[in-house]
């Protein structure tokens, strides 16, 4: 239901499925469910599941399962939340006055119906991704507040199950991720790559290019050209390039100060070194935008510039009445919020010295995904750095998964 960082993403979907699937050529096919058909209208799909499906715990995967697992999502408010937007019921459960959705219907253990409010043509595209996966909800209950924790030095905590072909076998907590093959796999034709995958998350990268060319890693992803270096070129690496959609965007808690002012977000975007960000941070490996937008959910959003003005940014700060002296030789302090990845922390810095130029002073601070994510969600970030992995859909996609709608807040 919180699957964040592109990471998290491939780990989960291994491990973890819905009732259908993307191939690499962005074809839905069949994943649990063996196959549907959907009315005349566009509006009801049925599902019908494959009888020998199992969680890696054992248990057949019902249909059961699939209604618990998608009601859980929409009750935990996940950020992907959108994706059952068409499903009839999903207005009761986002605002509280339901736990159920009433466009789910239970058939038997192996086939459940799915009524729209409309048809919806992206609605298997949706089912797809990774916050639609089909969980245990016997093992959810049994485990309560114990569920999917990740163990650490002192504490083992049970591993939740999924169904794909890999199952988790060890997890600790900022450090590595273990998975085996699953040897009961119900789809006969799977190939593996591998009995035995273990990712290891949090390490910097010019580490994991070291432990690579030394042997002790066999991939390293989301190297941007700034970090290939000549020693990995010369290893013998075979290095894969190809774009990717992902941003990164800087975000101001509109309800905090001093960014509760229009101004000061207009002359902090304008303020922030764009080209430094392409050339230092990612290598001249990426696009700028042209604009931004000052977005206020279901209000007038207006579109702002994002060329790079310091002097534009201080006549912006002066108009409004803002500026430093020596009884008051900073605009404001606060913290900017990022992840863990040093390309995430490169960009912060860059962010950072840009405001600190404008006469703010700011601290960057990295977490983990799920501390950062925290931070977010109860809106105990003034500023943050934020990173969005498109699978389809741009932009979008992107105001979907970010926007908060109870809030109507950009998170």
């Amino acid at each position: 239901a919180h699957l964040y960082s592109p990471t998290e993403i491939a780990i989960g979907k291994l491990v973890y499925q819905g009732v259908v699937a993307m191939d690499a050529d962005g074809e839905i096919v069949a994943a649990l469910a063996r196959n549907w058909t959907v009315s005349e209208d566009g509006r009801t799909y049925t599902f019908h599941l494959h009888s020998g499906a199992t969680f890696h715990n054992g248990n057949a995967v019902t249909a059961y399962d699939v209604k618990y697992s998608w009601e859980r999502m929409l009750r935990q408010n996940s950020p992907s939340s959108y994706i059952f937007a068409s499903v009839q019921g999903y207005d009761r459960i986002r605002s509280g006055n339901s736990t159920t959705l009433s466009g789910v219907e239970v058939l038997d253990d192996r086939t459940l119906t799915v009524t729209l409010s409309e048809s919806d043509d992206q609605f298997l595209a949706n089912l797809s991704l990774p916050a639609a996966s089909v969980l245990n909800g016997e093992e959810i209950t049994s485990q309560g507040d114990d569920f999917a924790r990740p163990s650490d030095d002192r504490t083992a905590y049970a591993l939740p199950s999924g169904t794909g072909p890999y199952r988790l076998t060890e997890w600790l907590t900022g450090e590595s991720v273990v998975l085996g093959l699953y040897d009961d796999y119900y789809d006969a034709d799977f190939e593996p790559v591998a009995r035995r995958l273990e990712f290891y998350i949090g390490l910097e990268r010019d580490m994991a290019v070291s432990r690579l060319i030394g042997g002790r890693l066999d991939v390293v992803t989301g190297l941007t050209p700034a970090l290939i270096s000549t020693d990995l070129e010369r290893s013998g690496a075979i290095i894969r390039r190809e774009p990717s959609r992902d941003f990164y965007f800087l975000v101001f808690n509109i309800f905090r100060e001093p960014f509760n002012s229009a101004a000061l977000r207009e002359a902090a975007a304008a303020s922030i070194d764009v080209e430094a960000i392409l050339n230092e941070a990612l290598g001249g490996s990426a696009l700028a935008p042209e604009s931004f937008v000052d977005y206020f959910y279901e209000q007038n959003q207006s579109e702002v510039s994002v060329t790079t003005d310091p002097a534009h940014a201080q006549e912006i700060l002066a108009q409004a009445g803002y500026g430093i002296s020596e009884e008051n030789p900073v605009l404001a302090s606060f913290q900017l919020d990022c992840g863990p990845s040093a390309l995430e922390v490169a960009i912060a810095q860059i962010c950072a010295d840009s405001l600190r130029d404008l006469g703010f002073e700011v601290e960057v601070v990295s977490h983990s995904y799920r501390e950062l994510r925290n931070l977010v969600r109860t809106g105990n970030t003034t500023v943050y750095l934020g990173s969005f992995t498109d699978d389809g859909g741009g932009l979008n996609s992107f105001f979907a998964q970010t926007v908060d709608h109870r809030r109507q807040n950009v998170i």
